[in-house]
């Protein structure tokens, strides 16, 4: 099975016996705004959306702030989203950023919706 670390290393920390071989280049997720979002403290009290919790943009993104001294349960207001509704959430202010995965950031920046 292929999929970004963060799945394995959930499962491995609830106590799920398991092998890694190998891994893959997650570089391509994007955290996108229509620009009021400059670093990853600014998302403290904004809506970011993700597709799924626990998914591999949710926890990506939830370790990052939690880097920064956030914390992703109580600081960052989650809003799951199918990938397609993504353009909607962010033209409709529904969500201040995304997590995003290609093509969905290009076709935004296309669409001049995102900085």
């Amino acid at each position: 099975m292929q999929a970004f670390v963060s799945q394995f290393l959930i499962s491995a920390d609830a106590g799920t016996p398991i092998t890694l071989l190998g891994g893959v280049h997650p570089g391509c997720y994007e955290l996108v705004s229509t620009g009021q979002i400059r670093a990853i403290r600014d998302l403290k009290g904004k809506s970011v959306g993700v597709p799924a919790m626990g998914s591999g943009h949710h926890v990506f993104l939830a370790s990052m702030a939690a880097y920064v001294g956030l914390d992703p349960r109580k600081d960052i207001n989650w809003v799951i989203h199918k990938p397609a509704e993504s353009a909607a959430l962010l033209a409709e202010h529904r969500v201040d950023a995304l997590m995003a995965f290609p093509p969905i950031p290009q076709e935004l920046r296309e669409r001049t919706l995102v900085v």
